[in-house]
């Protein structure tokens, strides 16, 4: 499920981001960036002013550990692989 993006004056709502869909990130940053699509729907001018400045910041925070994650984790499987051949 990819997530509806609403206009605000020519800007994307979630352009900050990387793909916040569901089915790619931990339940950790799934529950974060529901918390964060629920805050822009109920202050659709508030995030302008940094009503939704807390969430947003652990999201980019938890997306950055699932990041940091998936690269360790790839490194490994290089590793294991140039060492196979």
């Amino acid at each position: 499920m990819r997530v509806m993006r609403k206009q605000f004056g020519g800007a994307a709502l979630f352009d900050m981001h990387p793909d916040l869909s569901a089915d790619i990130h931990t339940p950790e940053c799934n529950e974060l960036i529901e918390l964060l699509k629920q805050c822009y729907t109920e202050n659709p001018w508030g995030k302008f002013v940094g009503k939704c400045s807390t969430i947003d910041s652990k999201v980019a925070k938890c997306l950055a550990r699932e990041r940091a994650e998936n690269s360790r984790k790839n490194r490994e499987k290089r590793k294991e692989k140039s060492a196979t051949s």
